[in-house]
């Protein structure tokens, strides 16, 4: 029987705040002609990156479903040139990943609402050789806070009957592993959350401050 050990990628293994806040405000500014701060659409942190195009495309009386397409498809392209740039590693996740890989009932994967395409990037870091399975956004009907991600994970790998978790650092991730239609643990991973307290709100299973408490925890929990 295998287990799966799910990890949102933006905010839990991987720092890409400067990359988002650097790539969301330009996109905005070559196609709707406006500055906007964080603080604009930070609320919407960790859910369809389309959802802020959306939001100021019709502040500024720009919207159609094209315009959020090119500015969508423009996005993916700066993201990908600039990721090697802006992407930064959290200390201790190859270590948590390096102690799961040696649990032979294990598999551990990426679950994010990033399109395939960028979330494949991740196999290029240095500890992409121990990922198993990637899900981006764009693979199901419905991303996160939606269940469908996680759902596909564990239907893909026929781990119907395993124990899983899902860890990320947004409440759109706890809502998502709790929703699901098998048995996920719910992690809060708070060294990458924009909004603690929300993911705190909805009551996931456990959280950790940083990937060395997270460690420990799974040092205790899981023994390979």
């Amino acid at each position: 029987m295998e287990n799966l050990a799910m990890f949102d990628l933006d905010g839990t293994l991987i720092d890409t705040s400067d990359l988002l806040f650097e790539g969301i405000p330009h996109v905005i500014k070559e196609f709707l002609g406006i500055n906007v701060a964080k603080e604009e659409y930070i609320d919407l942190w960790g859910l369809d990156i389309n959802l802020i195009f959306t939001r100021f495309a019709k502040r500024a009386n720009k919207y159609s479903s094209r315009k959020i397409d090119a500015m969508f498809s423009f996005y993916e392209d700066w993201y990908i040139k600039n990721h090697a740039k802006y992407v930064k590693p959290y200390e201790g996740i190859r270590e948590v990943l390096e102690f799961l890989k040696h649990d032979k009932y294990m598999k551990i994967g990426i679950v994010t609402t990033r399109t395939l395409k960028r979330a494949n990037m991740a196999y290029d870091l240095e500890w992409g050789h121990l990922i198993d399975f990637v899900v981006g956004g764009d693979m199901v009907a419905h991303k996160k806070p939606a269940p469908d991600s996680i759902n596909f994970a564990v239907e893909s790998l026929n781990a119907q009957a395993g124990s899983h978790f899902f860890i990320g650092d947004n409440k759109s991730d706890i809502l998502a592993a709790k929703s699901s239609s098998y048995k996920v643990a719910s992690l809060g991973a708070l060294w990458g959350a924009e909004h603690p307290a929300d993911l705190k709100s909805e009551n996931p299973d456990k959280v950790f401050t940083d990937p060395h408490s997270f460690y420990h925890w799974l040092a205790s929990e899981y023994h390979g």
